[in-house]
């Protein structure tokens, strides 16, 4: 809801990488479609949230609604990837280092897109 974490991944490598943690203010989409040309993005992806037993909560329909009005502000194809433990996953592997929230999210953002990446290559091999 405050800020939304981001990762790339190149097309060689397609090792993701954390990029930035965008505030969700009134510059969000300027923000965002500068960071989409400065990187060449051609496909957008968005953490789904579930439940622990995999069902749908409130904030799975916030994130539904919210990737309803980036598809409407950004024109490239945008798929939805559980996120499943991802912050979780990122709080432990910066736990011992100085961070922020906005590191904990673009990590997260890391994990998302490489569980996209593993679980969709007919999507990132074309």
């Amino acid at each position: 809801d405050k800020r939304v974490g981001l990762a790339i991944a190149n097309g060689d490598s397609l090792l993701p990488t954390p990029i930035a943690a965008l505030a969700r203010s009134s510059q969000f989409y300027v923000q965002l479609k500068d960071l989409i040309d400065e990187n060449a993005v051609n496909v957008l992806v968005v953490g789904l949230p579930r439940g622990l037993d995999g069902q749908e909560t409130a904030q799975t329909n916030t994130t539904r609604s919210f990737a309803r009005e980036l598809k409407q502000n950004i024109d490239l194809p945008l798929y939805l990837e559980d996120e499943a433990l991802s912050s979780v996953r990122a709080r432990e592997a910066l736990k011992d280092k100085v961070h922020s929230k906005e590191d904990i999210d673009s990590l997260a953002a890391s994990y998302i897109l490489d569980d996209f990446i593993s679980n969709h290559p007919e999507v990132v091999n074309g």
